[in-house]
């Protein structure tokens, strides 16, 4: 019987349960109807970026690009972490308003974020194309990283911290009382 269940076996899920059972937490369960990295984890493109136009996502990526700059040490695989900067091009000039204020809020949430011109973007992206493009707003601590290390690196850490992880198991229903939640039933 688990104390905590954490249905899906991607980052998120298996982030949870790691930092769940380093906090102390005993008898945490995750779930996955497929296998693990079968969902979103295993079908994205790996960005990594706090360039956002609201103050807690900002804040939230901050704290996610640290994670990903020390996972490889923590976790002891490697994750191929790369901050080469993401650049975002504005064709309008209601865009590349739009990205001086994302800019102005990124600077005094601490980051480095700059309007970058042509020639600057072209230096970033030599084969970029920039006819038509008003504006670009350019951030050298965004990354990229290679997501599937990611849930391996969290599921054989919370499995050697006794989290019990069952791929290919359904979940079909939940039991309630009072409006709580007080069990998962599986297939």
């Amino acid at each position: 019987m688990a104390r905590v269940v954490v249905i899906g076996a991607g980052i998120l899920g298996l982030a949870t349960a790691y930092n769940l059972a380093k906090r102390g937490v005993r008898d945490v369960l995750v779930v996955d109807r497929t296998y693990l990295c079968g969902g979103a984890s295993g079908r994205n493109g790996g960005g990594v970026r706090a360039q956002f136009s609201s103050e807690i996502n900002i804040r939230l990526m901050r704290e996610s690009i640290a994670i990903c700059r020390d996972f490889a040490t923590e976790m002891k695989i490697n994750v191929w972490f790369r901050q080469g900067g993401y650049l975002f091009l504005a064709r309008s000039a209601e865009r590349a308003r739009a990205l001086e204020e994302n800019v102005a809020l990124q600077n005094r949430c601490g980051l480095p974020t700059r309007m970058v011109d042509a020639a600057e973007m072209r230096k970033i992206v030599p084969e970029l194309a920039t006819e038509g493009v008003r504006a670009a707003s350019f951030n050298p601590g965004d990354g990229v990283v290679f997501p599937w290390p990611f849930v391996w690196g969290y599921a054989r850490a919370a499995t050697d911290l006794g989290v019990t992880i069952k791929p290919f198991t359904e979940v079909v229903g939940f039991e309630t009382r009072n409006g709580r939640i007080t069990g998962v039933r599986l297939r």
